[in-house]
């Protein structure tokens, strides 16, 4: 069900209409004391249908039949707003004044000009004209779920109620795209103003040439990347400017730019093929832990589904409260019914009276340490991670020989379809160490699970000291080593089960200390660090001091537990 959570609705859901079923997660399993609080938690359960052919192809007529609802209903809308834009203009703040809006008689603040009238108009009565229930009143109709004429010359559907979720699904696309295009026009209307009331026209002039050169010598010179051209140009037009003058044209080319790029014409949103469908309440019905769906026809049918073991402990819950909203996902052929719940889990007890699991990584394997109450190590659970770090240098080197250009003269479309050969190689490598650090980060929660019904994990947190730099040599290894997104995965399986986290900060714990007699370790002159130690391999600590000899992650894990 790992890759079920991961799939998410594009179309998403008006918060107002979502409504959610509670449930309490995995009862069966011994958490903690029973009268402990619970707290609710979202969450989103997968389930892959299991179709029959007929049933497949009603629901594949039934995406087809959204696929061109909604693009119709795409234009539809944006008719409208246009139609709302060409009567009322929006007033800029500081001219805007309070006073009684003609259409409602209430004294607000009015924000809109109608062009025709002259008169002004608060935000509400001048947007209602274009807001989702008035559009789709216009479009589609009230009353007995009437449907105008127009749409049913485009597509004829049964059910009438799923001509509510199409609009549902068409204005969250047109308001997604609507946002977007206000925030361009009103970034290019600040570039453009800065630019017009520029003081020094040279250095404006200047940054224009650059690009007028590097046209040019483009022009002169096909063969020649952009980017070379125009590194020439920018040499050539720097040469009677200092360097402080170069910092500020460079600064206005970038402004240029910006322009260009917002005077681009985005695309209008269009559905080549539609992916996520919404289903109204009462269209999903559980009844004796079987699924009831109603689909392209009249009446529901009964639908077949995997995982019926794991979802078991949903099923019950989801029957108590069938008036949800959900959302069906086509994903490589298959379809999934996205269905959202509440979860509830058990807040966990006094910190102070869990039972310390510290878990450390290395590139190569992952260390699970159980202590007792006086801080002694009392268990020990070793998890080999050397198949990632192989399989990631494995992309690695796969990723190099298809960079390797053959020849100087090799054409843009063999260098193009080589890019996307490596970034095709990037998503498979994405996608596996993905999957692979989910499935380590359940087996160790699993585990602590198994040792102790009240644990809590000390984690030593490496997010910020990870990134730095460690030298060539080291930073090669360092990227085999997948250790943010291990801890992370980990905090979210916890999170699952009610396990609370410690986290110890990085630079508390990266100094190299015997947990024995707590001499701080040397690397010549300057003081050993043990995240270089854990990057580099090295098995086995040996104490400079005293000769306490110990593994290098059990003595990290002794010296997080004393800090405890």
């Amino acid at each position: 069900m790992r890759l079920y959570s991961a799939i998410c609705a594009v179309q998403c859901v008006p918060v107002t209409a979502r409504k959610v079923a509670p449930v309490i997660l995995a009862e069966s399993q011994p958490y903690f004391n029973t009268g402990d609080i619970l707290e609710n938690v979202m969450k989103t359960v997968g389930i892959k249908l299991n179709l029959i052919i007929p049933q497949e192809q009603e629901l594949k007529t039934l995406f087809e039949a959204f696929r061109t609802g909604i693009n119709w209903s795409l234009n539809e809308i944006e008719k409208r707003y246009q139609v709302f834009v060409s009567r009322f203009e929006e007033i800029p703040k500081e001219n805007r004044i309070d006073g009684v809006c003609p259409e409602c008689n209430t004294e607000k603040n009015l924000t809109f000009l109608n062009r025709y009238t002259n008169r002004k108009y608060c935000s509400s009565c001048a947007m209602k004209t274009y807001s989702e229930y008035t559009v789709r009143k216009e479009i589609y109709g009230v009353g007995d779920r009437v449907v105008a004429n127009d749409l049913k010359s485009v597509i004829e559907i049964p059910v009438k109620t799923h001509y509510a979720m199409l609009f549902s699904q068409a204005y969250a696309m047109w308001k997604s795209y609507n946002a977007w295009r206000i925030k361009r026009n009103r970034e290019l209307g600040v570039v453009e103003a800065e630019l017009s009331s520029y003081p020094d026209q040279r250095y404006l002039h200047a940054a224009m040439l650059i690009e007028q050169k590097a046209a040019d010598t483009k022009r002169s010179n096909p063969k020649m990347i952009w980017k070379t051209a125009k590194a020439h140009a920018t040499k050539e037009v720097f040469r009677d400017f200092s360097d402080k003058e170069q910092k500020e044209i460079r600064r206005l080319h970038d402004k240029l730019m910006d322009v260009r790029r917002l005077k681009r014409p985005i695309s209008f949103p269009h559905l080549e093929e539609c992916r996520t469908i919404m289903m109204a309440s009462g269209f999903v019905q559980w009844d004796n832990g079987e699924l009831y769906l109603t689909l392209w026809g009249k009446g529901r049918k009964r639908i077949d589904f995997w995982g019926k073991e794991y979802l078991k402990q949903y099923i019950l819950k989801m029957e108590a409260d069938n008036n949800v909203y959900c959302n069906i996902t086509k994903k490589n052929g298959d379809y999934y019914l996205m269905y959202p719940l509440e979860i509830k889990v058990k807040q966990p007890p006094a910190i102070e009276e869990c039972d310390p699991f510290v878990v450390l990584s290395s590139p190569t394997r992952i260390g699970v340490f159980g202590y007792d109450e006086d801080g002694a190590l009392n268990s020990v659970k070793w998890m080999s991670t050397g198949q990632l770090a192989f399989s990631k240098r494995h992309f690695k080197e796969k990723r190099a020989e298809i960079t390797v250009r053959k020849s100087p003269d090799e054409k843009m479309r063999k260098i193009r379809r080589r890019r996307k050969k490596i970034r095709r190689r990037g998503n498979v490598e994405q996608r596996y160490v993905s999957t692979y650090n989910h499935q380590i980060s359940r087996k160790v929660v699993d585990y602590i699970m198994e040792q102790s019904e009240n644990p809590k994990i000390l984690l030593w947190d490496v997010g910020n000291g990870i990134t730095q730099n460690f030298g060539k040599q080291l930073n090669y290894l360092k990227n085999l080593w997948p250790v943010v997104q291990q801890q992370d995965y980990l905090r979210h399986k916890a999170m699952q089960v009610s396990i609370p986290i410690v986290e110890i900060k990085y630079n508390k714990c990266n100094d190299l200390v015997c947990s024995s007699c707590g001499a701080k370790q040397k690397n010549g002159k300057k003081p050993a660090k043990a995240i270089t130690q854990l990057i580099k391999g090295i098995k086995n600590f040996k104490c400079e001091s005293c000769g306490y000899e110990v593994n290098q992650l059990i003595n990290q894990a002794n010296n997080i537990v004393s800090m405890q």
